[in-house]
C-alpha cells in the first residue's frame, strides 16, 4: 500500500470588510495548482454608499490565472479583482517557503 503525505495551506484574509478564506493542497516539492476560496461578509462597492452582503466560493487557478469556478450567492465583480490579487499573494508566499 502506499500512502501519498500532502500539504495543506490555509489563510483568512480580510479584504475591505469581507473575510476571504483561503486553502490549498498539494503533494511536498510541488506548487498547487489552484487555490479554493470563500468569500462572507459586506462590502462596499467604489462609487457607492451601499453594502452588499458577499456569499460566495470557487477555485482560482494560480498557474493560468483564471476562476475555474465561482458559486454561490451574491457576488460582486468590482470585488474579484481584489480577490484575485490576494489568491495571488498567498500562493506566491506557499511558492517562497
Amino acid at each position: 500500500m502506499e500512502i501519498n503525505y500532502k500539504t495543506v495551506a490555509s489563510a483568512t484574509i480580510p479584504v475591505k470588510g469581507v473575510n476571504i478564506s483561503l486553502n490549498a493542497e498539494y503533494e511536498n516539492n510541488n506548487l498547487p495548482g489552484f487555490v479554493t476560496f470563500h468569500c462572507e461578509g459586506n462590502y462596499v462597492e467604489q462609487g457607492s454608499q451601499k453594502s452588499i452582503y458577499l456569499n460566495f466560493g470557487g477555485a482560482y487557478d494560480c498557474v493560468n490565472h483564471v476562476f475555474q469556478s465561482i458559486s454561490g450567492g451574491v457576488m460582486s465583480s468590482d470585488f474579484l479583482p481584489g480577490l484575485e490579487d490576494t489568491i495571488m499573494d498567498f500562493y506566491n508566499t506557499i511558492k517562497g517557503a
